[in-house]
């Protein structure tokens, strides 16, 4: 089991989870965590609703101030 640590800040939502979603594919095995850096606004409602749609497991979304969030997804 792997940690990813993705750093999105600069990019407007969707994109941090649709970036998140090809990288999963290519670089993700089942049992890694990835550790996601957004400051879109939207961000840690677009995280929950893509880890319920996949079935991954959102383990903590927080607002570390600033308007920069961070999300950790277990796959």
């Amino acid at each position: 089991m792997a940690t990813h640590n993705l750093d999105y800040k600069g990019l407007k939502c969707p994109e941090p989870v649709l970036k998140l979603a090809v990288y999963a594919k290519q670089n993700i095995q089942p049992g890694d965590t990835v550790e996601v850096l957004s400051d879109c606004d939207t961000f840690p409602h677009s995280i929950e609703g893509w880890c319920k749609k996949t079935g991954k497991t959102l383990l903590l979304c927080v607002d570390e101030g600033g308007g920069k969030y961070k999300a950790q997804v277990q796959f």
